[in-house]
Formats: structure tokens, C-alpha cells, sequence
């Protein structure tokens, strides 16, 4: 994949026309501080088998995107029901405080392969441990480098321009060997505790069923004293007067 390093916007994913409507959605996030208030971008469409079918430039207006924040926009396309595929250039970024960018046909687009993890225990782990942003480890990849969090950062830059991750720290405490560490400590710890209460657990029930014994016995003993009849006392009257 390209990116322009100089953009500040980028594409996070979009849905193509579909049966109830003819608009593409783009999900787009602002990687600037500064509100966007416009913007114009070419989205050129292709057919199922990779044909040019046709390019579309829109300029929406009075978006008030602001800064670190995603937001969607809807771009109607005729021929909606034939596009299979898209690609997008942003051409131009209006901000609210009156600047601009502009794209730069003299700049380089930088080539860089997406380090997401599929759906599993490593992703699960990795956001465990760098948060519920993280889609994969990040990686240096020469003139580029990617966060934790998927965006792609030139070389020079210190800081990841989405999330301001702090590039050093970033692979310093969020690489595989760091968090299967991290995780392993965390299953230790997690057993400790269960073993813990399992114990606590035990030795409550030998407690419940020793006062059970006990209270049982007492019962008994009471049972055994109640049901015992008392000797009866012979009258000594009758016995004297018996003797002759």
C-alpha cells in the first residue's frame, strides 16, 4: 500500500453502493488538531475485473471534522450497481482557522505493509496490553514506520501522528516478546489467585461441616438426657410397714 505523509486525513474504511442507496461511505479520520471544514478528493472506481470504469471528485462542504476524531462522508455515484473496487486521493484540506493543504505532485508516496493481526488470542493479548485500539505490533519498516495502533509514521517522526503513541516506548513495551511476557505473568498471577480462592473456599466448607458435626452431637446429647427416665423413689412408709 501508499500513503502521502504529508495528508491529514485518512481513509479507514468504506462501504460501496448497495442496493438501497447509490452513495459509497467513507470512513475517514482527521490527523490533524485543527477542524476540517472542507475538503476535495477523487475516488476512481473499477469493475470486477480491475477496469477503470471511472473517476468522481467531490468537494463537500461545511463538514466541521474535528481534530483527532473520525467522521463519515456520503459520495453519490452513477454506474453505482457496476463499482466493485475504489481508490482514493485526497487533492485538497480546508481547515477552520482559514489554512490549507494541498497534495504535492512532487512528493513521494511511501509504500508500507499493514501490520494488522487477524481476530484471535494475539490480538486479544496485544490489546491487553496497548489498549483497544491496537490492531498489531508495530514494526520499522525503513522509511516508514507503524504504531500499535495501524498508522503508518515516516521515519522521522517520534510520535504516532493518530494516536501520539510515543514511537520508543511504543516498541519498547508493546512488541510479541514483551507482551507474551506480560501475559504470562498475568496467567500466573490470575492462578495464584484462583488457587487462593479455592483454598479459602475449601477451608470454609471444612469449618461449615465441622460446626455441622458439632451442632449435630449436641443435638444428640440433648435427645439422649430428655428420653431417660428418671428412677422413681420408693415410699419409706410402705417399706417399714411391708417388713413385718
Amino acid at each position: 500500500m501508499k500513503v502521502d505523509p504529508t495528508c491529514p486525513l485518512e481513509l479507514w474504511a468504506y462501504a460501496l453502493p448497495g442496493d438501497d442507496t447509490n452513495a459509497c461511505t467513507l470512513h475517514l479520520f482527521n490527523l490533524d488538531t485543527r477542524v476540517i471544514s472542507s475538503l476535495q478528493l477523487t475516488l476512481t472506481c473499477y469493475d470486477s475485473g480491475g477496469q477503470n470504469l471511472f473517476s468522481h471528485t467531490e468537494r463537500p462542504m461545511a463538514l466541521n471534522a474535528g481534530g483527532k476524531q473520525s467522521f463519515e462522508l456520503l459520495v453519490p455515484l452513477e454506474q453505482a450497481n457496476e463499482i466493485d473496487s475504489l481508490s482514493l486521493m485526497f487533492e485538497k484540506v480546508w481547515f477552520e482557522d482559514g489554512s490549507d493543504w494541498r497534495r504535492v505532485a512532487s512528493i513521494r508516496l511511501l509504500d508500507y505493509t499493514p501490520n494488522e493481526l487477524p481476530m484471535g488470542r494475539d490480538l486479544e493479548n496485544l490489546r491487553y496490553v496497548a489498549g483497544p485500539d491496537a490492531v498489531g505490533y508495530p514494526e520499522d519498516q525503513g522509511a516508514v514506520w507503524l504504531c500499535v495502533c495501524g498508522r503508518v509514521n515516516v521515519e522521522e517522526e517520534n510520535s504516532c501522528r493518530r494516536c501520539g503513541r510515543d514511537r520508543a516506548h511504543t516498541f519498547l513495551h508493546t512488541n510479541p516478546e514483551v507482551v507474551r511476557e506480560v501475559i504470562s505473568n498475568r496467567e500466573q498471577e490470575l492462578e495464584i489467585k484462583s488457587r487462593s480462592v479455592r483454598e479459602e473456599a475449601s477451608r470454609q466448607e471444612f469449618l461449615r461441616q465441622d460446626a455441622l458435626k458439632r451442632r449435630e452431637k449436641s443435638r444428640r446429647r440433648r435427645w439422649i438426657g430428655a428420653t431417660v427416665p428418671k428412677r422413681r423413689q420408693l415410699d419409706k412408709s410402705a417399706v417399714r410397714s411391708s417388713a413385718f
